[in-house]
Formats: structure tokens, sequence, C-alpha cells
């Protein structure tokens, strides 16, 4: 790991302009690495995202700067991709990445095989804002600005939901120490994550869980949000985020499946788990894919023809479990 990380830093120290993409429907973790790594670089670097920044986000001082959709400005001579799985995730940026000669990816998801010249990729740690941080302070020589260190905690505490998903480890810990340290509000941070939230999206969540449904002998837990939905309640995609944990804290359940329509008979599905059930698997089938136990895929077609295969590849996910 150290090495891959001295081997990306370096190429960052040397390079005049550089620039940095998040992934396409952004959250917490590309983000907070993103974001994080651009606070540490200033002006030379730039950073891009092919999706709209949800206001959730404004927990980030500087999330500002990513203008959505852009086109880039001007030639860099190197790309960083943050918690981007795969090319795809990149959006319209997917081709100039794959074409540039000096890139780097900087990632923890288990299904990324590698698609940059320098492939900084660390399945075990907890979140991709984790790695950042030993990058960062390879590129600073110490530790990380009060900026810097703000985003990456908040990359850090989305990913491992406040420190309570499967995936949170001891380093998990020794890096939000090392963050506080640094200068984080831990307090304001959390109030404004995980406490803070709107009218609108309060309307919205009532909406939602009216349409829970347990399904599987109640190992599986099943919600949805529509296209109509949200306009009723004024509301856009974004404002979902973390309505899967309302599915999958249910007792007794296994798996929790939020269909979210977002087009004519087109479907993006968000899957959690509970160890030892892995929903990547069950994402993969659709050509989908994320971590062992929170994953998504796109399925097109009838409402219930989509919700009848998702459940049907859960129930074998499941019965091979047993």
């Amino acid at each position: 790991m150290k090495d891959s990380i001295k081997k990306a830093a370096a190429a960052i120290k040397a390079a005049k302009r550089i620039a940095i993409f998040c992934h396409t429907r952004p959250d917490g973790d590309t983000l907070g690495a993103g974001l994080g790594l651009k606070a540490a670089l200033g002006e030379k670097a730039d950073i891009y995202c092919d999706s709209e920044i949800s206001a959730y986000y404004d927990v980030f001082p500087n999330v500002k700067e990513i203008v959505p959709f852009a086109d880039l400005k001007g030639s860099y001579e190197l790309f960083v991709a943050v918690d981007c799985a795969d090319p795809p995730r990149l959006g319209r940026y997917e081709k100039e990445f794959l074409k540039h000669k000096n890139t780097i990816v900087v990632d923890h998801h288990v299904t990324n095989t590698g698609f940059a010249a320098i492939d900084c990729i660390f399945p075990a740690a907890s979140s991709t804002s984790e790695i950042m941080l030993g990058v960062v302070k390879e590129v600073a020589g110490g530790a990380p600005d009060p900026l810097t260190a703000r985003c990456l905690y908040v990359g850090l505490s989305t990913d491992t939901g406040n420190f309570t998903h499967g995936n949170t480890a001891p380093s998990s810990f020794i890096a939000a120490s090392e963050l506080a340290a640094a200068g984080v509000d831990i307090a304001a941070v959390t109030d404004k994550l995980y406490k803070e939230t709107t009218p609108h999206r309060l309307r919205m969540l009532a909406a939602v869980l009216s349409t829970l449904s347990l399904c599987e002998d109640d190992r599986a837990a099943v919600i949805c949000v529509t296209l109509d939905m949200l306009a009723q309640c004024g509301c856009k995609a974004y404002d979902t985020e973390g309505f899967i944990d309302y599915a999958i804290n249910l007792k007794g359940v296994s798996v929790g499946i939020m269909i979210h329509e977002t087009g004519k008979n087109r479907y993006k599905l968000s899957l959690r788990s509970k160890a030892p059930v892995r929903v990547s698997d069950v994402c993969a089938r659709f050509g989908g894919g994320g971590h062992a136990q929170a994953a998504g895929c796109l399925i097109q077609g009838e409402f219930y023809d989509v919700r009848d295969k998702i459940l049907r590849a859960v129930r074998e996910e499941l019965e091979a479990g047993q």
C-alpha cells in the first residue's frame, strides 16, 4: 500500500496541472476524497463531476469548486479518478481519461481491476478518503490542513455509516483521530450530516416508507422511489440519500432494496445487506457492482418485472448462504 501511495504522491507533486474526477451520482466518499485532494493542491488542480451535487453535501466548504457537467479547462498533465470502480463511473470524462497517458486511480472497491497508469487501489480500506489521507500526507510532507481534513473526514464518516458499517476497521478510527487533530469539528460535521434535514426531504421519506414491503420470508425489505413522488415532494434524486438504511435496519432483514425510477422503464437499484450475504454478487448479475454489503445496478423493464428479477436474484443469494 505504501509503495502505491508514494508513487501516486510523486506523480501528483511532479504535475503542474491536475484534473480530479469524482464518479457520477456522487456520494460523500468520492466528494470527500476529491475535494480533499483539491484543497491540498490549491490552484494547480481542478475538480470535475458528471452529475449534479446534492445540497446535502454543502457540508463541504469547497463543494462549489465542482461545476457539474463542465468541459475540461484546457489541458492537464495528470488525471486523478477518485472512488471510481470502473471507467463508466466517470461519465462524460471516461474517454478522455482512458486516452490520457498519465493517470491515477485512488479507490477501495474490490471490483476495481485497475484502469490507470498508477493504480492506488486497496479494498481493505474503509473508504477512498482513508486512502487519500495517506496520499495527501505524502504530498504535503505532514498532516493535512483543516479544510483538507474536513473533506476527508466527511468521506470517511459517510462511507462507514458514521463508523457503524462492517467496513469500519481500526485504521478507520486512526484516520479519524488524525483528521480530528488536524482541526475537524466532529460535532459540527455530525450535526450537518446526520441530524439536519428539510421539510421536503422529510415528506419524501414518509412517502418512500409508505411503499415498504417485506419479502422472502421477511428476510428482504423493498422500498420504492418514483418520479411522481419526487415531483410531488419537491425533491430530486439526491434527496433520497440514506433512505436505503431504513430497509436494511429492520430487525430480521438480511437484504434491503431500494428501487428508484429514473425514466420510463428504467430503474436504479441500491442494495444493502448484512454479512455474510453479498449483494455485490447479486448486482453483478445485472452488470452492476460495489461492495460486498453495499452495491447497485441498473435494470430496464416494467416495474414488477424489475422487482421480480432482483428478488429472484436475492432469493438465490439468500438460499446459497443457508
